[in-house]
């Protein structure tokens, strides 16, 4: 859904030869010269690395092998999605590239500049962009051949106006140069030209401890992290570590001989005045079911419409963003999402390969997966990982639940609130077991016929997730708002592929805004995601909250209206117990849809926004 493109003429306005390169059109054009001999062409980027969010020129050229460019022939950039912005005319022969507001910085303030290595050869160019994703650069040879050795350098940040900003997010990013030799439309590329973005100078720590068994030591992961919460070069090695804000109560690493409860920790390295504090972990089971996990189930790379690759996204959830479990998301509607970079039939065995190559059983639990491109869009996760993938060949998933009966697998929905179809049809119960009720498009919890409360009134027993939606190949990290963006979180008795797939697959889950919230709602003694016969007797509640941050509400939610609301701020812990009347039962916000079953949530907030949702329990009458 992008918005008009907008172009500038590199010689003015009114230049007629040069071409407005569109995302549907570069695509296609793309897509094909996999198959194609490269272009004999030798390109350069300068430099090579480049340090995330700073002020940094690019230069690229383009050096003519082989054969001269005869004159019409065309050399096009496109940039790495995420490195555009809106056009802005600066003069009659440069270009200004602006962010969308709102959106994310790329090669922003950049005064875009071309020429050629022969004065005698007269460069026409134009600037297309869409939205903050697309941004191409082309440029038409005029007036004569350009001959073999000559060159057409391209300056992203020329001299006359300030130095760009580079990407925010630190990654491998490709810039792909097409050549249209004789000026007629037959394209080929040259090899990709990479930049690498590199992290910082560290600003903060990054501190986690999992979950774990009070017979163990824990190992704790601390993580240097500039303010872009990139993974930062810097070395910091001498911290020191201490237990729940006692600082007389240093501790080593990996922790041991920790009571257990509910615990902090807090990294400090006094030389360089950084410091970073942990969410709330367990030692020993947080309830009976078992342990809190957290993962992101949806984030995408550059095998589709994302950036980086997908093993710096498997990195990036492991060693900075310590998730103990992650799920791809990337699309496979060849038509739709087809990739820059890599060949349509090779991008599923990638995903299996990288799946296979970072999964470890009790340390990082990765699950096999893709989105749907249907309306609405949804996730397949798969238990095991030699799994096909099917992509979706309309607009509605049919097909594929068909495809994936009697397989282990499941399908979560997402953003129902953004795609707007009101219905909640097509569902199907069997195999659509979970919804995501929050990522980096905001909440789609209430307020709209296609929310997640209109799919749970209509009688569908999802339970509930978070996740990112990334498209900067960052699982656990989001494009917009909160730090975090949207995590899934698992209560299992260990942390296997087999016990996290299960429990998803159970509900036995909830989600949050980013934050590591522990939750706990229990409905006479029945866990999230539980369904219930229901007595007619009294019902009672169990909720226990451990934050981040002091608690500022807690409400139960029946068939989607405020039963309870635990009032007040409090510290970072809730542990009550609540009852609800048998004459509450019998006529307290009844399902009109679905007389005969009642479903209850939690949901709450913290003091710096920070939200969580529990899975429903449901009671059958």
């Amino acid at each position: 859904m992008f918005k008009p493109y907008v172009t500038t003429s590199l010689t003015g306005s009114e230049a007629k030869n040069t071409r407005e390169l569109i995302r549907s059109d570069l695509r296609k054009i793309i897509d094909a010269s996999h198959y194609m001999e490269l272009d004999t062409g030798a390109v350069k980027i300068t430099p090579e690395t480049v340090i995330a969010d700073r002020h940094t020129g690019l230069e690229i050229c383009y050096t003519v092998c082989n054969e001269p460019l005869a004159q019409g022939a065309h050399i096009s950039i496109l940039f790495p999605e995420y490195w555009g912005g809106i056009v802005q005319e600066y003069d009659c022969n440069t270009f200004s590239v602006t962010p969308e507001p709102g959106r994310i910085k790329g090669y922003v303030g950049a005064h875009l500049n071309a020429h050629a290595s022969d004065p005698a050869v007269r460069l026409e160019g134009t600037v297309t962009c869409q939205g903050s994703v697309h941004t191409a650069f082309d440029v038409v040879i005029l007036d004569k051949d350009l001959a073999v050795g000559e060159t057409i350098t391209f300056v992203i940040g020329d001299p006359i106006g300030q130095l760009p900003v580079t990407i925010e997010f630190a990654g491998t990013y490709k810039f792909i140069i097409l050549a249209d030799r004789e000026g007629n439309f037959q394209y080929k590329r040259t090899e990709f030209l990479e930049v690498k973005v590199i992290g910082d100078r560290a600003e903060s720590f990054a501190v986690t401890a999992s979950s774990s068994p009070a017979e163990i030591n824990i190992p704790v992961k601390v993580t240097a992290l500039d303010r872009m919460k990139n993974l930062s070069p810097d070395t910091h090695e001498e911290y020191h570590l201490f237990l729940d804000n006692d600082f007389n109560n240093r501790i080593t690493n990996p922790a041991k001989k920790i009571l257990p409860g509910t615990h902090r920790i807090t990294a400090v390295d006094y030389n360089n005045g950084i410091a970073g504090k942990s969410d709330p972990f367990t030692v020993g089971p947080w309830c009976k079911e078992g342990y809190v996990f957290y993962g992101d189930l949806h984030f995408h790379s550059d095998l589709s419409d994302g950036v980086r690759t997908l093993e710096e996204a498997f990195a990036y959830g492991r060693n900075v963003r310590a998730l103990d479990f992650i799920a791809p998301g990337d699309h496979f509607e060849p038509e739709v999402q087809p990739g820059y970079y890599y060949k349509k039939e090779l991008r599923w065995d990638i995903t299996r390969e990288m799946v296979n190559k970072y999964h470890r059983d009790r340390e990082f639990v990765c699950l096999l997966g893709y989105e749907l491109g249907t309306w609405y869009h949804r996730n397949v996760i798969y238990k095991n990982t030699d799994e096909p993938c099917y992509p979706a060949t309309g607009t509605d998933p049919y097909d594929v639940w068909e495809k994936l009966k009697g397989r282990k697998a499941f399908t979560l929905v997402h953003q129902t609130k953004y795609w707007g179809k009101p219905a909640w049809q097509p569902h199907n119960d069997e195999i659509e077991r979970l919804a995501e009720i929050y990522s980096t498009w905001g909440s789609s919890e209430e307020y709209s016929e296609a929310s997640v409360q209109a799919g749970l009134q209509k009688g569908h027993r999802l339970g509930i997730i978070c996740g990112t939606d990334t498209h900067t190949g960052r699982p656990g990290m989001g494009n917009r708002t909160f730090y975090g963006c949207g995590l899934a979180a698992v209560i299992a008795p260990v942390l296997t592929r087999d016990a996290i797939w299960t429990a998803l697959y159970n509900r036995s889950c909830y989600g949050t805004t980013g934050a590591r919230i522990l939750m706990d709602f229990r409905l006479d003694d029945a866990c999230m995601g539980s369904v219930i016969k229901g007595s007619g007797k009294a019902r009672v509640f169990r909720i226990r909250i451990t934050g981040s941050e002091k608690i500022k509400s807690a409400v139960i939610i029946k068939n989607n209206h405020t039963l309870h609301s635990f009032s007040g701020i409090r510290e970072n812990s809730l542990d009550e117990s609540w009852t609800e009347s048998e004459s509450s039962i019998r006529s307290e916000f009844k399902n009109q849809q679905n007389p005969q079953s009642d479903y209850y949530y939690l949901r709450m907030e913290q003091i710096d926004g920070h939200m969580a949702w529990s899975s429903p329990v449901w009671a059958d009458l």
